[in-house]
């Protein structure tokens, strides 16, 4: 997996989110998540 690019959407009601994930090499990720707005809206839609 040299070259892959994976695109997560996550809509809810009142959030709309991009998760864009772009793997270089299996080796070295590059990841690209607001971890901190991600945790906020799984909890809020708990």
């Amino acid at each position: 997996m040299v070259l892959n690019q994976v695109k997560l959407y996550f809509n809810f009601e009142k959030e709309n989110i991009e998760l864009v994930y772009f793997v270089l090499d299996s080796n070295y990720p590059n990841v690209i998540i607001d971890f901190n707005e991600l945790k906020d809206i799984i909890n809020s839609v708990r």
